[in-house]
């Protein structure tokens, strides 16, 4: 591979001064730039370890988003989602509900925010059911997570709708829930003395919250702000007979939050729960990311101390990973993720601190990998990293290293995205990963 000359005079510089260059010469995958003491060497052929691993449960509560819906992955199999949360209602004054009210509707309004992945041509099936079961945070009464449920009973209502997730403005889908139901609340506002509806602790009593769910048959999933709204239509006898509303909102919105089920049965993952990680040799030479389906890439570098036994090594001067995604792993069915960070992890696969621009500064910056998307050919897509500072602690610590780091989506609310990719490791023909490691040696 061919090394800009300026770009080696400014590394040069760092370390020797302005000194004058040789005609560079290729050696076995590697460039060397001649000076008369020293020389820097591009090697682009050090190995990068690449594995699939699992997510097993994260936090899904109080992220601003409901998710709605499921679909089909040929890679991550079926993934379908459903959103349970708590509901308040709006302040009570008894002038608003005279004992000559009638009841009109009552209706589940949600509305898009333009978050969506599968084929949004197809109809879903939504079905509304009252929870029978409090929400229960776990963690010292916290957090939520997308493995948990709770219990439901009655089906309140249901709709067969087609997502418009770029209408602008937002799209609503409207939900006419049990008139039963709806009557009953009305009822329960006109009686003063009933005290159900009247505070939000009195009404989480009697009416527990929401689940909404799909079935398999949708193609589709998508997100829904969380400003959802459940609002009763009534008419109350004047002289107008108009239509009045009463309003009921989400509560708590840290007990709000989505379960995730994935089932990967028949895919190339389908080892993932049972092994936990899997190395990209045993699948196809890929390794894969979705954390919302509980796939995330780890990178290891457990050969970094090897460059201290090169000829003459004598210091790194930068490191650059570039992450080429497969070829036709991604398409406008299957979108790359605009941005991935890199985060430190261990042994047992925890998301720890991102990697960060080399800066002085007091604020550090994520890197997130200045995604450029070759629409072409799809052989130059990458995302890049400047790795030379994790590389030099690798090279620096003297114990066997098992950690690594993790390839996946920025904070917050990366558990809410569905965007996904596939990377090849170095023995991959349709794209591999490559840290691109530039050193000085000394003749």
């Amino acid at each position: 591979m061919m090394f800009k000359k300026i770009s080696v005079f400014v590394l040069i510089g760092i370390i020797t001064g302005s000194i004058a260059c040789k005609k560079a010469d290729i050696n076995f995958g590697s460039e060397f730039i001649n000076t008369e003491a020293t020389q820097v060497v591009k090697l682009d052929t050090f190995s990068v370890d690449v594995s699939t691993v699992l997510l097993d449960s994260f936090t899904s509560s109080n992220k601003g988003s409901l998710l709605l819906g499921g679909y089909t992955d040929p890679i991550f199999g079926r993934i379908d989602t459903k959103t349970f949360f708590e509901m308040a209602p709006a302040d009570y004054t008894s002038e608003q509900f005279p004992v000559t009210s009638t009841f009109d509707s009552l209706t589940l309004i949600l509305t898009l925010n333009q978050s969506y992945y599968g084929d949004t041509s197809k109809p879903i099936n939504l079905y509304v059911h009252e929870l029978t079961e409090k929400i229960t945070p776990s963690d010292n009464g916290y957090y939520l997570f997308n493995n948990q449920q709770f219990a439901t009973g009655k089906l309140l209502g249901s709709k067969t709708a087609t997502i418009l997730p770029t209408r602008r403005p937002a799209d609503t889908i409207c939900i006419r829930l049990s008139d039963e139901l709806g009557k009953a609340f009305l009822a329960k506002l006109m009686n003063q003395s009933d005290k159900d509806l009247k505070t939000s602790s009195a009404f989480l009593e009697y009416f527990k919250g929401l689940r909404i769910s799909s079935d398999q048959l949708s193609k589709v999933a998508f997100g829904c702000k969380d400003s959802i709204a459940m609002r009763l239509y009534y008419k109350s006898p004047d002289m107008y007979n108009a239509t009045k509303t009463f309003e009921f909102s989400i509560s708590n919105k840290s007990h709000q939050f989505n379960h995730i089920a994935v089932d990967r049965t028949g895919t190339i993952l389908s080892n993932l729960e049972k092994q936990k990680e899997l190395h990209s040799s045993v699948t196809g030479n890929v390794s894969y990311s979705q954390p919302i389906s509980g796939a995330m890439i780890k990178l290891r570098f457990p050969n970094a101390r090897n460059l201290l036994t090169l000829p003459q090594f004598t210091q790194i001067l930068k490191a650059q990973l570039v992450v080429r995604p497969v070829k036709n792993s991604y398409n406008n069915l299957y979108p790359l993720p605009a941005y991935l960070r890199l985060a430190s992890t261990t042994v047992f696969n925890q998301i720890g601190s991102n990697l960060i621009y080399p800066t002085t500064t007091a604020s550090p910056v994520t890197q997130l990998g200045n995604l450029s998307i070759d629409y072409l050919n799809g052989e130059n897509t990458t995302y890049t990293y400047d790795l030379s500072a994790y590389i030099k602690e690798l090279i620096a610590d003297g114990s066997e290293n098992k950690n690594g780091l993790l390839l996946l989506p920025p904070s917050p609310n990366f558990e809410s995205q569905f965007n996904r990719v596939a990377i090849g490791n170095r023995n991959n023909t349709l794209n591999k990963i490559e840290l691109q490691l530039y050193y000085v040696a000394v003749k």
